[in-house]
């Protein structure tokens, strides 16, 4: 078992308090902050002076004293936190000189220095602090980027990391008492027991059903079971947000984390996260709620009740495990993993979208804060683009990728639209699914060598136009025009019995749209050589899905498909006239009859993933008959692209000779290779194009 999961799981929790820790906003140059030796790794620690009086909430006195990692050693707790805005009604004293803090971290100082006077013989009491907020100063430019450099070192030394997630909310007190012992059931279950349903008993009805009152709002997250529901609520706390906290997590000794006057290690939220991997796909107990037992077992679940957070944190894991194997010629495949699994982490400087990670790969990109958020994201990608020899980074990128106004983009950078724009990213929740088309996908047919090159920050590449964009519909319900099945109905009726661009029925081409081309049962990628059953089970599930709100009997009425038969012509085409082709279709049909009917499928799942992309993307259809979904910023008359050495479509858009990339896109028939199969040896079909 991983010595990081079992760890500190003994300690009861406790009353104690957090804070928090990450470069930020700066705070005002004071005349306190005495140079650090870097070639020492010197840094500074502070020390909360005990309160004079019994008023909680007396002025924060604080001394500081300087000195090397290696003379502290782990005589000090590093703090984890959010920053926040809001500025604390009273100043912290720092050696005399009065300072302004947050609110938030002001809250954990005033708490740890509460619990340090009352709870005796506290093994965390009275100790040295490093903050970053205070122990750095953010002034001086130089030393910030040698600190952030060290800030890996740091919590790797320190006696332990405090992660402050803030006061009392949402239950979560009752959350924390009973997320350890939960805890603590499933560590005595690994230790005696292979079946980890085994603890697991109907009397712990707290535990498994749903004892919260339901209301009016949308179920979302909620299960309706007070534990778990107070869990989520801590799982979607800011402070998960955060990009330094995955450095800060992984590399700490037995992080704690802190909400309000209780503290539970790290690991119990490890512990239970892959006690939800170890019950995935068992048959459920029957005293355990329907839909909680699918939101504890699916990953669409752990996603609404946040603990993709800490699923996250185990794949960080590994990486850095794999940082140690790799040679300095995949270093920069390695950042762009942790930059992905990291995706959705934010900071406060877009600078350290990649800063954060320093600290566990060590090697490749350095630390400089003289440097320009559009440099420091150019320069990687170009990086990246060298080292793989492809343009995989235009999955990532896009002025048009996660907003659909262009001209007021809600943001402050200028970076070129190729280059992947981590900071835009992070803040965009409706990044979709489109995100992972690329995983064994070749829409260039994988051609070898380099057709691409850098001039300046403009991207020279070369590729093939394959339809401009003549209708765009958005199916998110609060857009204007059709909906799911009004659109499905009226692009069928236009289409009447024409066959689809590459020939297959169009009723086809519109679930493999719907399905992003996947096999619903076993998330394979339709292809050539893919059977029927297999094409069918995908068209019936993608067209079902296109009611997400009415019933899938409609669906099943208003395409035909009230039988195997018609199942059959829908999807693949007239049956054959002749004996033998009868004979055998008829098999074929008893075949996928019983193969639709014992399918595994998460229809919930599905539904959601299928809603996802529908509210974040855009379907789209391009005058020569292509239909697929692009990014909430294409617009008619953009073009759909298939550019060498890139593994997905993407769309461009025409400026003054020039092109902005908008983003990937997926339409059915351009995602194997096809389009450029066509135009092999035909160098006057071959496009150049300038990216800007």
């Amino acid at each position: 078992m991983n010595p990081l999961v079992t760890m500190s799981l003994n300690e009861k929790s406790t009353t104690v308090a957090g804070s928090d820790s990450a470069p930020g906003p700066g705070l005002p140059s004071m005349p306190h902050y005495e140079p650090l030796d870097e070639s020492l790794s010197e840094i500074r620690l502070i020390k909360i002076e005990p309160p004079e009086t019994d008023d909680y909430y007396e002025i924060l006195r604080c001394t500081m004293i300087r000195g090397s990692l290696q003379e502290f050693g782990t005589k000090y707790l590093a703090i984890s936190y959010v920053w926040g805005f809001e500025v604390a009604p009273k100043p912290l004293v720092l050696n005399g000189h009065e300072m302004r803090i947050t609110s938030n971290l002001s809250d954990f100082l005033l708490r740890y220095r509460k619990m340090s006077k009352v709870v005796s013989n506290w093994i965390f009491g009275n100790m040295f602090l490093w903050v970053d907020a205070l122990c750095i100063n953010q002034d001086d430019i130089p030393e910030k980027t040698s600190q952030v450099e060290m800030m890996g070192s740091i919590y790797q030394s320190a006696r332990t990391a405090f992660c402050w997630l803030g006061s009392d909310l949402d239950d979560s007190k009752y959350a924390m008492e009973r997320l350890f012992e939960v805890c603590q059931l499933i560590v005595n279950n690994y230790q005696n027991d292979d079946d980890p349903l085994s603890w697991v008993s109907g009397v712990r009805t707290d535990l498994w059903h749903q004892n919260v009152e339901k209301d009016s709002k949308p179920i979302g997250r909620r299960t309706y079971n007070r534990f778990w529901d107070g869990v989520s609520s801590l799982l979607h706390r800011e402070y998960w947000t955060r990009a330094w906290i995955v450095q800060e997590l992984l590399l700490s000794k037995n992080a704690c984390i802190m909400c309000g006057q209780l503290i539970v290690p790290y690991n119990a939220f490890l512990m239970v996260f892959l006690w939800f991997m170890r019950i995935r796909g068992r048959e459920r107990p029957p005293f355990i709620n329907t839909y909680l037992w699918w939101m504890l077992t699916t990953m669409g679940g752990w996603r609404l009740m946040g603990w993709s957070h800490v699923r996250k944190m185990l794949r960080a894991m590994d990486l850095i495990k794999t940082v140690k194997e790799s040679n300095e010629s995949k270093l920069a495949l390695v950042w762009k993993e942790f930059l992905c699994v990291t995706r959705i982490q934010q900071a406060t400087d877009p600078r350290d979208k990649l800063y954060s990670v320093i600290g566990m790969i060590g090697r490749g990109l350095r630390a400089d804060y003289s440097l320009s958020v559009e440099r420091i994201y150019c320069d990687f990608a170009k990086w990246w683009a060298t080292e793989e020899n492809r343009l995989v980074f235009l999955n990532f990128s896009g002025h048009g990728m996660v907003q659909k106004d262009l001209e007021y983009p809600p943001h402050h950078l200028f970076v070129p639209s190729w280059a992947p724009n981590w900071d835009v990213l992070s803040k965009a929740n409706e990044w979709g699914d489109l995100n992972d088309l690329g995983q064994g996908r070749h829409a260039d047919g994988n051609v070898a060598g380099c057709s691409w090159t850098f001039e300046g920050d403009r991207l020279n590449a070369r590729g093939v136009v394959c339809g401009r964009i003549s209708t765009t519909q958005s199916l998110n319900r609060a857009s204007p025009g059709p909906g799911w099945h009004e659109f499905c109905d009226m692009y069928l009726a236009n289409r009447a019995d024409q066959p689809y661009i590459t020939g297959i029925p169009v009723l086809q081409a519109l679930a493999r749209t719907i399905m992003l081309d996947k096999d619903p049962a076993t998330g394979k990628l339709l292809g050539p050589s893919t059977k029927p059953a297999a094409i069918i089970r995908t068209g019936v599930v993608g067209i079902l899905s296109t009611g997400l709100w009415e019933p899938p009997t409609r669906r099943i009425t208003c395409v035909n498909l009230a039988n195997i038969r018609n199942l059959y012509e829908q999807f693949l085409g007239p049956i054959p006239q002749n004996e033998s082709k009868q004979n055998e279709t008829a098999i074929n049909l008893h075949n996928i009859a019983e193969d639709i009917s014992t399918s595994e499928i998460d229809f919930l799942a599905i539904r959601i993933k299928v809603a996802a992309i529908a509210f974040t993307s855009i379907l789209f259809v391009t005058e020569e008959g292509y239909l697929g979904w692009g990014p909430p910023g294409m617009q008619t008359g953009d073009l759909v692209c298939v550019i060498f050495d890139c593994d997905t479509p993407v769309v461009l858009r025409t400026v003054d000779a020039q092109y902005i990339h908008v983003g990937e896109c997926f339409a059915v028939g351009l995602m194997d290779g096809t389009a450029v199969s066509e135009v092999s040896g035909r160098s006057d079909q071959v496009q150049h194009f300038t990216i800007v």
